[in-house]
Formats: structure tokens, sequence, C-alpha cells
């Protein structure tokens, strides 16, 4: 598996934050995140936008987010070239 995080709209670019994938919210809209160094972090999403309702259907994919707190964290904690 997978989670994708564009890097679109990071502080000093233009582009519109987007949300390739949607985060899992099922614990209280929290998820835990772990990463490659092996440290793990439990986020509480505060932008709806982030934790759409749990439907049978897939959720969509490439959602412009603008001014999406969630996202910005996302990517503060995402690989990215300099």
């Amino acid at each position: 598996g997978f989670f994708v995080v564009d890097m679109a709209g990071f502080p000093g670019q233009t582009e519109r934050h987007r949300l390739v994938n949607t985060p899992a919210s099922y614990h209280n809209k929290a998820a835990t995140l772990s990463f490659a160094d092996g440290h793990s972090e439990i986020k509480v999403w505060r932008d709806s936008r982030t934790f759409p309702p749990v439907t049978k259907r897939d959720r969509p994919l490439n959602i412009t987010s603008p001014n999406n707190s969630d996202v910005l964290w996302m990517q503060e904690r995402s690989t990215r070239r300099r």
C-alpha cells in the first residue's frame, strides 16, 4: 500500500492544495501515520474536507482543497525536492 501527498501549494508555490488520497479518519476523525525513520504520529484532522463521510463507495481522488491545514501538515512531513 501507499499514500500520496501532492506537494502542489506547499509554501512558496502558487498551486492549490489537493488531496490525492483521503487519509483514514475512522477513529474520532484521527489517524496514525508511520514514517520511514520509524516514528509515528497521531493526527486529528481539523478540516472537514479531509474526512468525508465513510460510505461503501470509493472516496474520490484528486480533490482540490485550498487552504486546508491538514494538507499543509502532511506536506510538512513529506519528502520533497528542495
